[in-house]
């Protein structure tokens, strides 16, 4: 891609009966190395940005730019792990990075990195792929682009596709799961603060019993601290004085007598 492709593009465009909604270019480096565009030089990369994002303006068209993690390692801020010049970021309003859920590898999270509108989910959402179910695959059978096939055919069709389906939201960020090993440790004690908080929502136990019941859950006493200093924004208390030695109680409230 270079500059004056975008003005071929501006001008197909304005050929079209309606301008469309969408414009994906994926994977953008692919775009750029065609272009001899030298993806390390912010210059370059916004010569071709910049005109996409006027474009995007003038036409109210969504323009979604898809590119590469790299391999970094560093536990620097997750923007520094696209791949290619800082511009990709710095030119967008929005941006997001994909990758694994550390806590369950079936599931990828779409974490923002960058909000330059007001009004935008800030949280991390996971989702899956789920294949369809019948119902949806009896909504698909009329559907113009597989009324040639047979019936045998759509079945094996069917056996390929799924939908994308997105679970509640989670409180980890890019940074966490993008920054380096220290990242699972988040999650973890995200995880935690959701067990910790059903573990006391009806009584109050003494820390050593807590900690037990963590231990069996597969939450160490680091993660559970962290849990711990978590939940007291919502109201966790702890009594040092439980009338038989000064063990901790912790709950929502005081500890039963």
């Amino acid at each position: 891609m270079k500059p004056e492709h975008l003005i071929e593009l501006r001008d197909h465009l304005s050929t079209l009966p309606a301008p469309p909604r969408l414009l994906i270019v994926d994977p953008v480096a692919s775009f750029a190395s065609k272009g001899n565009i030298n993806e390390a030089r912010a210059a370059e990369v916004r010569a071709i940005l910049d005109p996409l994002s006027e474009l995007a303006q003038e036409t109210g068209m969504a323009v979604l730019v898809v590119a590469h993690l790299n391999k970094s390692a560093n536990h620097g801020p997750a923007s520094n792990r696209v791949a290619g010049s800082r511009a990709y970021i710095d030119s967008a309003r929005l941006a997001y990075c994909v990758d694994a859920n550390p806590d369950d590898p079936d599931q990828r999270l779409l974490m923002p990195v960058k909000t330059n509108i007001f009004g935008v989910n800030k949280q991390t959402a996971p989702f899956a792929l789920q294949r369809i179910d019948e119902d949806a695959a009896n909504a698909l059978r009329s559907h113009p682009s597989v009324s040639d096939l047979d019936d045998a055919d759509f079945a094996k069709l069917v056996e390929h596709l799924g939908t994308v389906r997105f679970g509640t939201d989670v409180d980890v960020s890019a940074d966490d799961v993008l920054g380096g090993k220290s990242n699972t440790s988040a999650t973890k004690a995200g995880a935690s603060a959701v067990w910790l908080r059903e573990f006391l929502a009806e009584f109050a136990y003494p820390s050593v019993e807590v900690e037990k019941a963590a231990a069996k859950a597969n939450f160490g006493f680091d993660c559970l601290k962290r849990a711990k200093a978590k939940l007291k924004v919502d109201g966790l208390r702890h009594k040092k004085d439980d009338g038989t030695g000064g063990a901790w109680w912790c709950g929502w409230g005081p500890p039963e007598a």
